[in-house]
């Protein structure tokens, strides 16, 4: 399968090709994928073409920001 033609499920971590944070799928529409993430402690979303987002494989992918992030995040 072609990395543009790339399937992503509901609750993949996933990050743009260019970069940035890592972001978690929530949605699928027809021509994009609507994520979240958090940027420090606010809770963020976009709409992003699949052809623009790459899985992250592992933890190890993520950078020390985001793994710092998500581990201080309280949940109420």
């Amino acid at each position: 399968m072609s990395e543009s033609k790339q399937k992503f499920k509901l609750g993949d971590i996933v990050q743009l090709k260019s970069g940035g944070p890592t972001m978690t799928v929530d949605s699928e529409g027809k021509s994009e994928l609507a994520c979240l993430w958090f940027a420090q402690s606010e809770l963020r979303n976009g709409r992003f073409s699949a052809a623009s987002l790459k899985l992250v494989e592992s933890n190890k992918e993520m950078d020390v920001g985001d793994r710092v992030a998500s581990e201080t995040v309280a949940v109420s």
